[in-house]
């Protein structure tokens, strides 16, 4: 969880960035999406996203278990393993038809 929460702050701040570059001009916007583009700015943008979905799903997880619900050895199990499957599912979706 801690380790997402690293790829969560460093896509924030990706984020900040290109918003912010889109504020100072087309030079430095274009350069921005230069950098976003690289290999190494998409990997940055994967792990963002996947991060985001396995937090989003995993707090949704966490609120069943506050109204008391799921707390089995198999439902903790199977839920858990639905967490990561559906995190990253959604994730390479999200990267393949919203990343262009």
């Amino acid at each position: 969880h801690r380790f997402t929460g690293i790829f969560l702050g460093i896509g924030m701040i990706l984020l900040t960035w290109w918003l912010f570059s889109i504020t100072i001009g087309p030079e430095m916007y274009q350069r921005t999406l230069d950098i976003i583009s690289s290999w190494i700015g998409l990997s940055i943008l994967f792990s963002f996203i996947a991060s985001f979905f396995y937090h989003l799903f995993n707090g949704v997880r966490h609120l069943i278990w506050d109204a008391g619900i799921g707390f089995e050895i198999k439902t903790v199990t199977m839920t858990g393993w639905l967490i990561i499957f559906l995190s990253i599912i959604i994730s390479l979706l999200t990267f393949i038809f919203g990343v262009q």
